[in-house]
C-alpha cells in the first residue's frame, strides 16, 4: 500500500474541500483557471491532496475513492504520509520548518512572461524566473532574448510539461542565441523521458530536467524536479545523496499547506547538499487568496514561515469544515 501502515483505517480520515483560482494560464497543459483539493486530516495531523489530471494524474474522485477503500493512490499516500508526520511534530509541540534552513524559490511565472516582467522579478531579488513554455514557443523567442539581455539578468528556467515532441525540442534548443543559451538553468520536461533524446539536448547546450520522470531509474542523470505532493521524497532525497544526483524541490502548485509540505523537504535536500540552486515554494503568486484561508507570505525569494506547530497554521486548520471521508 505504498508504505501506507497495516493499521490504516479509512473511517478514521477527515477531508476539507478547496478550490483554487488561478490569476492566468498556469502550463502548456491547462487552460482552466479552478483548481480543485482537499485537506485530510489523520494520525493529529494535516495533508494536502490536489491534482492535475491536465498533467496525467487520476482524478481527485478517483484518488479520495481508494483513499476510502483503505489503498490509497499515489497522491493519496503522500498525502497520508504528509499527515502523518505533521501529526508526530504537532504531538511534540514543534515546528516541521526552520526559516534558515529553507533555500530561497525562484519567481514562478504564468505563460506569456514578458522581459519587463522577468526584470521585475530581479528587482524583487530573485536570481532565478521560472518560465512555463509551450508549442508556441517561437512567439516568445524575442522576449525571451530580451530578457537575457537585461543586466544582471536572472538565469532562466523553463517548463515545457512534455509538450514538444523530441524533434521540436531539439528545435527550441538550436534556435537559441548564445546569450540566452547561456542565461538558462535548465529546460524541465521538454519532451517526453527518452534517454538518447535528452542526451541530444543536453549536447545541443541546453540541459534538460525531470518532473514527471523524477524517480525513473534512467533519468537519475538529470536534474531531478521533486514534488513532496507526489514521490516520496524522503527515499528519492536519500537516493539522490548516494548519487550525487542534484534535485530542485517545489511546490505542486498546490494548497497553502501543500506549499508549507515542499518547504520541509526543500529544506532537507539543502541540508543533504544536493539542492540545485533555488526551490520552487512560491506558486502561490498564481493564485488569488484561498477562500477562509490565510495567504502565504514571502519577501522576494524567501518563503515566510506561518506559525504554528508542525506545518503551522494551527488555529485556521482546527476551524475548516471538516467531514468524514467513509460516512
Amino acid at each position: 500500500m505504498r508504505g501506507v501502515p497495516d493499521t490504516f483505517n479509512a473511517r478514521v480520515v477527515r477531508f476539507c474541500s478547496y478550490q483554487l483560482r488561478s490569476r492566468g494560464p498556469l502550463n502548456a497543459a491547462s487552460d482552466s483557471p479552478w483548481v480543485s483539493g482537499v485537506l485530510i486530516a489523520y494520525a493529529g495531523g494535516y495533508g494536502c491532496l490536489q491534482c492535475w489530471p491536465s498533467l496525467g494524474d487520476p482524478a481527485l474522485e478517483v484518488e479520495l475513492e481508494s483513499l476510502a477503500r483503505g489503498r490509497p493512490g499515489i497522491l493519496a499516500a503522500r498525502a497520508l504520509a504528509c499527515a502523518t508526520k505533521d501529526g508526530d511534530a504537532r504531538r511534540q509541540g514543534i515546528s516541521h520548518l526552520d526559516p534558515a534552513a529553507i533555500p530561497p524559490s525562484h519567481a514562478t511565472l504564468p505563460p506569456g512572461a514578458t522581459a519587463h516582467d522577468i526584470s521585475a522579478a530581479a528587482s524583487e531579488g530573485f536570481t532565478t524566473c521560472k518560465l512555463k513554455a509551450g508549442p508556441d514557443w517561437a512567439d516568445m523567442l524575442e522576449e525571451w532574448e530580451r530578457a537575457a539581455a537585461i543586466p544582471d539578468a536572472p538565469r532562466l528556467r523553463f517548463d515545457f510539461n512534455a509538450s514538444l515532441t523530441a524533434a521540436e525540442a531539439i528545435a527550441f534548443a538550436h534556435s537559441l542565441s548564445d546569450p540566452l543559451r547561456d542565461a538558462i538553468d535548465f529546460v524541465e520536461d521538454p519532451c517526453p523521458f527518452e534517454v538518447k533524446s535528452w542526451l541530444a539536448l543536453r549536447d545541443a547546450g541546453i540541459e534538460p530536467a525531470a518532473d514527471q520522470w523524477c524517480d525513473t531509474p534512467d533519468a537519475g542523470q538529470f536534474i531531478g524536479i521533486l514534488k513532496p505532493a507526489r514521490q516520496d521524497a524522503e527515499s528519492v532525497i536519500r537516493l539522490a545523496a548516494d548519487t550525487g544526483r542534484r534535485l530542485v524541490v517545489t511546490s505542486y502548485m498546490d494548497h497553502p499547506l501543500g506549499v508549507a509540505h515542499a518547504a520541509y523537504w526543500a529544506a532537507a535536500a539543502h541540508a543533504a547538499g544536493i539542492h540545485h540552486g533555488p526551490a520552487g515554494l512560491l506558486t502561490h503568486r498564481l493564485f488569488d487568496e484561498t477562500l477562509g484561508f490565510p495567504a502565504p507570505s514571502s519577501t522576494g525569494p524567501h518563503w515566510n514561515l506561518q506559525p504554528g506547530t508542525g506545518l503551522g497554521y494551527n488555529d485556521t486548520l482546527v476551524s475548516l469544515p471538516w467531514q468524514p471521508l467513509v460516512p
